[in-house]
């Protein structure tokens, strides 16, 4: 506790936590709180990074401009990585921050986000807002859980879970959705088990981008056989998927459309050969998955991809507003076939026309 010179005892900073990890009234205290620590000395870099993005999250109300808001929480993220890594850099060569980014667990996402944030455009509101959410359970499960000898996070789905950190979130994720293959195998109408959906739980909440990348590259969502259609393997595992729960399945549906959305355009319609590239498979499988998932998206993420005239958009909208039965995003999702010569497959015409009193007219 040495390290933590600003702290007399180990209470202030199990108060300091509950406070900065509790109700906005609370957090308002715990902020006025690390003011008065400061005059002790320097807060410890995860203390201050956790102030920094808490006090961002403060500052998005509808009475500030956007753009200022944006600014408040890119900084907050560029400071929040900075003094993290800083804290790690030692001997007198300076070390790449992706390299020490993976040598403390951080997400390299958050290293890729502070660069966009200082040389690029200023983020999205939606992805600032979400990395700063995930930033602030990573600094939890990091910093105060292991300060105060806790072993699993206090904010979690179910009950508590040990957690084997020599295993990365992408191999015990791997493994759990292997379980999940072998009792589908023997029973079709098995359902996800209390147990499994609160492992997958933790994983999700500790890590998205690992846990997702996880799946995607080890012959999980995305199989290594050139035969298996997207069909079967979404039928496999959109029922674990669903297991979790309404909120983190919106995270992920996010976070698979958002990675859709660095794909360059336009680019080659699905063709009979479309195996035959590695990377061409991913693609497709990937873009299959963005769709199965987008009636769970939020619709602040649909109304964002809406605008970029790309063909999966125009598939990922007309999903979500058959679902949602959403009259002004499906002649959104028409206006996005037509821009980008895809086309809008029957069934959704055909759901959406129903819902409007109407006879299916076939495919735009």
């Amino acid at each position: 506790m040495s390290r933590l010179s600003v702290f007399k005892q180990i209470s202030e900073i199990v108060d300091l936590r509950d406070l900065l990890y509790g109700s906005y009234k609370d957090q308002i205290e715990g902020l006025n709180k690390c003011k008065a620590y400061e005059v002790r000395g320097f807060l410890p870099a995860s203390v201050h990074a956790t102030c920094l993005l808490v006090s961002a999250v403060h500052g998005d109300v509808p009475e500030n401009d956007l753009f200022s808001i944006r600014l408040q929480y890119s900084m907050a993220i560029i400071r929040f990585v900075n003094e993290i890594l800083d804290a790690s850099q030692t001997g007198k060569n300076v070390t790449p921050l992706h390299s020490l980014a993976e040598k403390i667990g951080l997400p390299n996402s958050f290293v890729e986000l502070r660069h966009a944030a200082t040389h690029e455009d200023i983020p999205s509101i939606h992805l600032l807002r979400r990395m700063t959410s995930r930033g602030l359970q990573w600094l939890y499960q990091r910093f105060w859980a292991l300060q105060t000898g806790e072993i699993a996070r206090k904010y979690h789905c179910g009950d508590p879970i040990i957690i084997d950190r020599t295993i990365s979130s992408a191999t015990k994720a791997k493994e759990y959705f292997k379980q999940w293959r072998r009792i589908k195998r023997e029973n079709k109408e098995a359902v996800p088990s209390a147990e499994l959906t609160n492992k997958l739980c933790y994983l999700f909440k500790s890590d998205m981008e690992d846990t997702l990348r996880g799946l995607i590259d080890s012959n999980i969502m995305v199989p290594n056989s050139s035969t298996i259609k997207p069909k079967l393997v979404i039928s496999m595992y959109l029922p674990l998927f669903l297991s979790i729960g309404t909120d983190f399945l919106r995270e992920i549906a996010n976070a698979v459309v958002f990675a859709q959305q660095r794909r360059e355009w336009p680019v080659m319609e699905p063709s009979k050969d479309i195996t035959t590239s590695n990377q061409l498979r991913i693609d497709f499988f990937m873009e299959e998955w963005a769709v199965a998932l987008a009636p769970y998206l939020t619709r602040e993420c649909v109304e964002e991809i809406s605008g970029v005239p790309r063909p999966w958009n125009a598939r990922i909208v007309a999903a979500y507003a058959c679902k949602r039965g959403d009259k002004m995003l499906y002649d959104v999702s028409v206006e996005l076939a037509e821009i980008t010569g895809v086309e809008i497959m029957t069934e959704w015409r055909s759901v959406w026309m129903k819902t409007r009193g109407y006879k299916p007219l076939g495919v735009i």
